[in-house]
């Protein structure tokens, strides 16, 4: 018998992996009126690490979201 348990896929990618300790950033940009928004993710991890002149991350969010729509308009965040 496995030690591994089967799960189901779903479309959700935090319900397959909730129980996998993530670090989390607070992520905040502005909205059309200048208030700061903050949003928790997740989905964030280091893309240049070694070997680069500067560090970048990549976060991951759905491109309509209000953090995804506030950063293609004001290429900022912080």
């Amino acid at each position: 018998m496995s030690s591994f348990k089967d799960l189901r896929i779903v479309d959700n990618f935090y319900q397959t992996s909730a129980f996998y300790p993530m670090p989390t950033i607070l992520k905040s940009t502005l909205d059309d009126e200048g208030n700061t928004i903050c949003g928790a993710y997740t989905l964030c991890l280091p893309y240049y690490i070694a070997g680069k002149s500067y560090y970048a991350m990549i976060l991951s969010c759905q491109n309509n979201s209000n953090t995804a729509q506030n950063i293609l308009k004001r290429k900022t965040c912080a």
